[in-house]
C-alpha cells in the first residue's frame, strides 16, 4: 500500500523514517513550490494518508526546492476560465482544512520565502524551524486577492497581521521568532537535522498520547479556557483507558 502510494505522487515526495514513526513531507513541484489543482489533490491525499496510518507519531513539512513556497501558481490562475477557478476554490478550501487538521504533530522546515498559501501551510505546523534566510509574506493585496491573514495569525499578533496583509510586506524568520511564531532559527545545512530532533522527540511518545495531544490542540484553539479545560479532561481521560499513564500523571 505504501509503495502504491509513492508512486502516484508527482509534485511530493513521501518518505517513511524512524522506524516508520515518522513520515517527510517533502514539496517537489520546481522551481518554487507554487501550487496547482492538483498539488491541493495530493496534499489532501497524503493527510488522508496519514490519519489512516497508525504507526506514524508525527512528520516533517519541507521543500527540497530554492524556497518553501510561492503560494499559489499565479500563472496558471491567470489561465483559469471562470469555471475552472470556481472548481479550483473548493479543492484549495479542502486541503487547507485537511492540511490544518493533521492528525499527528507536524514539524515545519522553512528554507527561503514562505509566501501567500505558502506562508499560511508553514503557519499549520505544530513546531516551525526555519532557516536564517527564511521570511513570510502574504503579497495578495498585490494581485488583488483576499487571503492569508487567518493563517499567519498562528504566528503574529493581529496588527503585524494587518500591516503584512495591507502593505504586502515580508517578516523576517528572526522577527516572527521574537513573536513566538517560530521556534528555533538555524543556518539553512542544519534546517533539516533540527526538524528531525523535534519529530523523533515527538514521535517517541508514541501514536497514541501525540494523537490525542493533536486532537486536543486543534480543540481547543478556537475556544474559551473553561471549554478548553474540559476538552483537555475528556481527551485525558480517553487517553488514559486508551493507555494508562504512571501513576504521578494521573494524580
Amino acid at each position: 500500500m505504501y509503495d502504491n502510494f509513492l508512486n502516484k505522487l508527482k509534485y511530493f515526495k513521501v518518505e517513511k523514517i524512524y522506524n516508520n514513526k515518522i513520515l517527510v513531507v517533502t514539496m517537489n513541484r520546481a522551481p518554487v513550490n507554487a501550487f496547482i489543482k492538483e498539488s491541493y489533490l495530493e496534499l489532501s491525499a497524503i493527510m488522508n494518508y496519514i490519519n489512516q496510518d497508525m504507526e506514524l507519531c508525527s512528520m516533517i513539512f519541507n521543500s527540497s526546492q530554492k524556497i518553501f513556497s510561492a503560494g499559489a501558481d499565479v500563472k496558471q490562475l491567470a489561465k483559469d476560465s471562470v469555471e475552472e477557478a470556481a472548481l479550483r476554490r473548493p479543492i484549495l478550501r479542502k486541503s487547507g482544512a485537511d492540511f490544518y487538521s493533521c492528525a499527528i504533530p507536524m514539524v515545519v522546515a522553512v528554507n527561503g520565502a514562505a509566501v501567500g498559501a505558502g506562508a499560511v501551510f508553514a503557519a499549520c505546523g505544530d513546531i516551525i524551524v526555519a532557516a536564517e534566510n527564511a521570511f513570510f509574506s502574504i503579497p495578495e493585496i498585490n494581485v488583488g486577492v483576499v487571503g492569508g491573514a487567518k493563517g499567519l495569525s498562528r504566528l503574529l499578533p493581529p496588527q503585524k497581521v494587518r500591516s503584512l496583509a495591507l502593505t504586502g510586506g515580508r517578516i523576517t524568520a528572526q522577527e516572527v521568532q521574537q513573536y513566538g511564531g517560530v521556534e528555533a532559527v538555524v543556518p539553512e545545512n542544519e534546517l533539516f537535522e533540527t526538524a528531525l530532533e523535534y519529530a523523533k522527540t515527538i514521535a517517541d511518545k508514541g501514536s497514541l498520547a501525540v494523537r490525542k495531544w493533536k486532537e486536543s490542540l486543534l480543540l481547543i484553539e478556537s475556544v474559551g479556557p473553561r471549554e478548553g479545560l474540559l476538552i483537555e479532561q475528556c481527551l485525558g481521560q480517553e487517553l488514559s483507558l486508551l493507555s494508562p499513564a504512571p501513576s504521578i500523571i494521573r494524580n
